[in-house]
């Protein structure tokens, strides 16, 4: 039976390399900056420019009059970033209604919401945590990791509550809320196999 799979992650919590592991394990395909490439390629922009439109908010993106399950734009042509947001909510529901797969981010546990196939999940961990993580990968100072992880998160819930109307990694918009600080990138990629399998 084919089932997909949202998550959302906080920046540093190791959501994509969970994601990835989850997929591996399961035999299907996993999509985040796949999505940021197609929709790239058909509002031909920047791979850049549409991975900030797509998931962070911008002081300009107050100015939209998109949200996503809205289709009209009732007071003018849509803006560049509406487009963007548009086209990235037709590829997760094109995409969900080809195949079982992984979806990271972009809103997804909210555009697939009124489907019955879905197994929405939220990956966080501690500031310490990501922390760690941040300044091993990425060579920062504690200080910098900090203030970078603190920002994109910020970023990424306004653009979520903004095109939602919801609160952004609030247990009640997701069937499975881990702590990856706390269980290991391991277990819970263990724990969402197991949730799909007998959901």
């Amino acid at each position: 039976m084919k089932k997909i799979i949202t998550i959302g992650r906080e920046c540093g919590s190791g959501g994509h390399t969970i994601a990835l592991k989850v997929a591996e394990a399961l035999g299907i395909p996993c999509y985040d900056k796949e999505i940021i490439s197609m929709v790239a390629d058909k509002c031909m922009v920047s791979k850049e420019y549409a991975e900030k439109v797509g998931e962070l908010l911008t002081n300009s993106m107050y100015q939209s009059y998109y949200g996503y399950g809205k289709i009209s734009f009732p007071y003018s042509s849509p803006s560049l970033q509406d487009q963007i947001n548009s086209t990235q909510v037709d590829i997760i529901n094109s995409l969900a209604e080809n195949s079982s797969c992984v979806i990271v981010g972009r809103g997804a546990d909210y555009v697939l919401r009124n489907r019955d196939d879905v197994l929405n999940i939220f990956i966080k961990a501690s500031m310490e945590y990501k922390v760690m993580i941040s300044k091993e990968k990425h060579d920062l100072t504690n200080k910098e990791a900090k203030t970078i992880l603190a920002k994109r998160d910020k970023e990424r819930s306004k653009h979520y509550y903004f095109y939602t109307g919801q609160t952004w990694g609030d247990a009640k918009n997701y069937h499975l809320v881990l702590d990856s600080g706390v269980l290991g990138e391991d277990t819970c990629v263990k724990l969402i196999v197991e949730a799909f399998k007998n959901s």
